[in-house]
């Protein structure tokens, strides 16, 4: 496999971007370029978080995950047995997570997979791909997913997901919507999903300029937690089906890096990221630690550090993502930090 992965964030100012104001927007891209098996190697430099599938809260966790892998523009999901509704919550996912509370523009186009607008045959039945907005956090199954579908005469379906339920059951089709007879998904390939405080809007676009409103939600369950936003795709059977993407945009506002409060609100110690030397630097003002855990935000352990007795240390970082470190003192004091690596 190639080892060169790209990276693009750019600093911009997105207008028309909701409730942001003029401040700096972090955007976060992919095209796919790279050769990359999402399933087994490691996400050094690119912009994701973790991928994978049967991350859920259901009891029946059994998808097949057959692919999540990119290769010359193109990133490609293949499953079977893969659920994206109401209680089910198996299916593969490739995400990044985007810190609580924060507004953000998400993008993404699908240019093929198993509907019968790219292949010329028959539709597996169910089978859907596109954006999803995701809290891992929550003791049941709470997404938003904008399922290109091209089943039943539908091209779209959305999924808005409370507590396992799905209050919309996803077939939303506006009486003067334009958009609501247009069968062919390559021709509204562009989906996109905003977020403005509680409120979510889907949109679909033939040239990722101009863009028609096609649904809106509102979750204040969203507010407090951090969420995961990617890219999904299931069959709701036991079809074997794919989704293919050829672009990814994430836009949000840029991440103040600074300590976040302790959980137990002790003040001694300190953590940021320096995103010139990609560096999450430990800073302890009395107490000097001894040991030192970082995990993911799923609770995955990164790299464990002992033995330290330091009061400034510094860990050089080559994945981004939202982390968690924990911090022992030599007093026998453990403290939790979130820190951003961005």
């Amino acid at each position: 496999m190639k080892k060169n992965y790209f990276l693009s964030v750019s600093m911009i100012l997105l207008l028309g971007m909701p409730s942001l104001n003029s401040q700096d927007l972090v955007t976060y891209k992919a095209d796919f370029n790279q050769e990359i098996d999402f399933l087994t190697d490691d996400f050094a430099g690119t912009i994701w978080t973790n991928a994978g599938g049967n991350l859920g809260k259901s009891e029946t966790q059994n998808a097949n995950i057959l692919a999540i892998s990119s290769a010359d523009g193109v990133l490609t999901m293949t499953s079977d047995h893969s659920d994206w509704s109401g209680g089910g919550d198996d299916g593969p996912i490739l995400y990044r997570i985007v810190p609580a509370g924060m507004d953000f523009m998400v993008t993404a186009k699908v240019s093929g997979g198993d509907w019968e607008t790219f292949t010329g045959e028959t539709t597996p039945e169910f089978n859907t791909g596109g954006i999803i907005v995701r809290n891992a956090d929550a003791p049941l199954t709470n997404i938003l997913y904008f399922q290109s579908f091209d089943n039943f005469g539908l091209s779209y379906i959305i999924k808005n997901t409370v507590d396992n339920l799905d209050p919309t059951e996803g077939l939303i089709l506006k009486e003067n919507d334009p958009i609501q007879n247009v069968l062919d998904l390559e021709e509204y390939a562009y989906q996109r999903i905003t977020r403005t405080g509680n409120v979510f809007k889907f949109l679909l676009s033939t040239d990722s300029s101009t863009w028609v409103e096609f649904f809106t939600a509102d979750r204040t369950d969203f507010g407090t937690n951090d969420l995961q936003v990617g890219l999904a795709q299931c069959t709701h059977s036991d079809n074997e089906a794919s989704a293919k993407f050829s672009e990814f945009a994430l836009t949000h506002e840029k991440y103040q890096f600074s300590s976040v409060k302790d959980m137990d609100s002790n003040d001694n110690f300190s953590v940021f990221y320096n995103p010139v030397a990609h560096e999450i630097n430990l800073v302890a003002s009395e107490t000097p630690f001894t040991n030192v855990n970082i995990y993911r935000i799923d609770g995955s352990l990164v790299n464990s550090y002992k033995k330290l007795n330091s009061r400034n240390y510094k860990i050089p970082m080559s994945q981004s993502g939202l982390y968690i470190v924990s911090l022992t003192s030599s007093t026998g004091f453990t403290v939790a930090k979130k820190v951003v690596v961005n």
